[in-house]
């Protein structure tokens, strides 16, 4: 998902509209600061703020290493590493929604 996401963004899709698309995680698929932040900038000003979905930021639940953080419209944007069992309809959904990305994905077979 993060490599999906973070191309997206790349390509200038917003992380607002990604929210809009995967609605039902839409409060809990970024955590966001205003400015431009390196990683270690990031995570020091995100410790100890609330994020949307009103809870503190906690660095193992996001993507925050160098070269992961999204930066757009003078904001800096980390995104989950928190998915389940429901990336392979938020990936159906961009899919339709976003066809210009060309999103191709197969879900792999379960070794037992």
């Amino acid at each position: 998902m993060f490599h999906v996401i973070k191309n997206l963004c790349s390509h200038g899709v917003t992380p607002l509209k990604i929210g809009e698309l995967i609605h039902w995680r839409s409060t809990s698929l970024f955590f966001e600061l205003e400015g431009e932040f390196s990683s270690t900038e990031f995570i020091e000003q995100a410790n100890g703020k609330i994020g949307k979905n009103r809870r503190k930021f906690d660095q193992r639940r996001w993507f925050c290493d160098d070269g992961q953080l999204i930066v757009q419209n003078g904001k800096t944007y980390t995104f989950t590493k928190t998915w389940g069992t429901q990336w392979a309809t938020a990936l159906r959904i961009l899919q339709k929604a976003l066809p210009e990305s060309n999103i191709e994905f197969n879900k792999s077979q379960q070794v037992t």
